[in-house]
């Protein structure tokens, strides 16, 4: 009987044991989102619910829904993965689901992959275009785009996305040098390229803008862009040199 009941302590303590590990461990989340300090309008309007609230609003999580991200997760991970192998797969994931118009799906990925890599810029681009996705006012979108680019690690195409979107708000100004950036870091982009020939143009920079039309012109398609669909876009941009009236060569 003393052998039974000691089994039952032991096994109970296994199971404090592991409930005080899982909490450290959401502390330890939580208290990275806190460290960071971003302002409480980044996290959203009241529209959002906290599951789709940017790093869940820096808030504790417990309960079915977490269980489950916590089992997802660790069938996404293999042998051998790094934390930033998970963050790059729950990343990817998070992608898809914004191909798929679901972008409070997409942001429950981007805020699960923040956990595994919290300086990682593409984490917070990801989370800006779920927030654009959902609706979000623009001080949300522009907050998760300025974190994106301001760190060191992650891909360029965040720059080019963050000058689109600046452009579309007529905020050329502030798009140029983020756009110069994006072509630093990724010459051959030629999305990068034309949002940058437009903000010139506007600005009133012919002669930079002319200067990027041509780099234009010898540009290549974007990975997956019809070449059709590119061929219509350099007559544009033939149309628009002929009208800005640009040198040929």
């Amino acid at each position: 009987m003393r052998g039974v009941i000691a089994g039952f302590v032991l096994a109970s303590l296994a199971v404090l044991s592991l409930g005080a590990a899982a909490d450290a461990e959401e502390r330890s989340w939580r208290e990275t989102c806190l460290a960071q300090e971003h302002p409480a309008f980044a996290f959203g309007d009241e529209r959002l619910p906290g599951d789709a609230r940017p790093l869940f609003g820096c808030a504790e999580r417990s309960g079915a829904r977490e269980d489950a991200d916590a089992q997802f997760v660790e069938k996404l991970q293999h042998d051998g993965d790094t934390d930033l192998d998970t963050a790059r797969e729950l990343i990817r994931l998070g992608w898809k689901w914004i191909g798929l118009r679901q972008p409070g799906s997409a942001i429950n990925r981007f805020n699960l992959a923040w956990r595994f890599a919290p300086e990682d810029g593409d984490v917070y681009h990801g989370i800006a275009v779920a927030m654009a996705e959902l609706g979000q006012p623009a001080e949300v979108i522009d907050y998760w785009f300025a974190q994106a680019v301001s760190k060191p690690q992650g891909r360029p195409g965040r720059f080019a996305d963050y000058g689109r979107y600046m452009v579309a708000g007529r905020r050329h100004e502030e798009a140029r040098p983020v756009l110069i950036r994006a072509l630093e870091l990724e010459p051959e982009n030629a999305w990068a390229m034309m949002y940058l020939a437009d903000v010139h143009f506007w600005l009133e920079e012919r002669r930079e803008g002319c200067a990027m039309i041509l780099r234009i012109l010898d540009a290549r398609p974007p990975q997956g862009f019809p070449q059709v669909d590119f061929d219509k876009l350099l007559e544009h941009w033939r149309n628009r040199a002929a009208v800005a009236q640009c040198p040929t060569g």
